[in-house]
């Protein structure tokens, strides 16, 4: 597991409080709004490594996948982070993502409604 590895005290005080809720059972759906290069996917990086759980990754531009991709490949999370587009989870049954992955994250979600 990599729950060892985490090490809150490097969180910023945002990032610290998303992902307290994010780790509280109570808590099913967050949003979080933050600047660009705030540190955004580090909270998602921190929560994956204390859940160990499967993790959905849907992001919408392919180059910012390609990105994506390589920072969870260097942070060793390759193996619990699917990256994708909307348009490829679309291709992908509801059974086969219930089965799949435990949780979802949505990156630059305000494109959703686009």
């Amino acid at each position: 597991r990599f729950a060892s590895r985490f090490r809150m005290e490097s969180l910023y005080p945002f990032q610290k409080e998303a992902l307290k809720h994010l780790l509280s059972p109570q808590i099913k759906h967050l949003i979080c709004i933050s600047a660009t290069g705030s540190g955004k996917t580090r909270i998602v990086e921190e929560w994956v490594k204390q859940t160990s759980r499967k993790t959905l990754f849907i992001s919408p531009l392919i180059a910012l996948n390609q990105q994506q991709n390589e920072r969870f490949s260097q942070s060793h999370l390759s193996p619990w982070i699917d990256v994708k587009t909307p348009e490829s989870v679309c291709t992908i049954s509801e059974v086969e993502l219930k089965k799949n992955y435990d949780q979802v994250v949505i990156d630059e979600c305000h494109t959703v409604f686009e």
